[in-house]
């Protein structure tokens, strides 16, 4: 998260805009509210719950799945590999784990087919059930754009 929050706080500077709140941003977008309840409650499925809960989990799977991308394709998460060397990737971001990242997102909402906030649960868990899928077609792309990167350099 301090990668990506330091990722827009960069943009914002370069579009000229305040970036002293990126991080609160970044903070509430991630956040549901807190709801209090008593401890001896009884649990209820509500939908919105459960939306959210699927939302937060495909989240953390991204993140998971993007680490899992960079170790697939042996790349440090660290380094610039994905923005400065595979450049067909059209990837932008300061380490190969948030371009990791972009990639995996942009991926999710392509199979998504709108934004997260119009997907439905099922949608969510149709997403979540493929990951290794996702994951397959996002390793071989990297593959392609890295041996495609070593004809042209040898």
């Amino acid at each position: 998260d301090a990668q990506i929050v330091e990722d827009i706080r960069e943009r914002f500077k370069l579009l000229g805009l305040d970036p002293s709140q990126v991080e609160e941003m970044v903070k509430r977008a991630l956040k549901s509210p807190l709801r209090k309840q008593e401890p001896t409650a009884p649990f209820l499925v509500q939908p919105q719950r459960e939306w959210e809960e699927a939302r937060k989990r495909l989240n953390e799977q991204s993140k998971r799945l993007a680490t899992l991308l960079l170790n697939h394709v042996e790349l440090n998460v660290n380094g610039t590999e994905l923005t400065y060397k595979y450049r067909s990737l059209k990837l932008s971001g300061r380490t190969n784990f948030i371009s990791a990242l972009t990639m995996v997102n942009h991926e999710i909402n392509k199979r998504l087919g709108k934004d997260r906030g119009e997907a439905s649960i099922e949608e969510f868990r149709e997403i979540l059930d493929n990951l290794d899928d996702l994951l397959q077609t996002l390793a071989r792309r990297v593959r392609k754009a890295k041996s495609d990167y070593d004809k042209e350099n040898t």
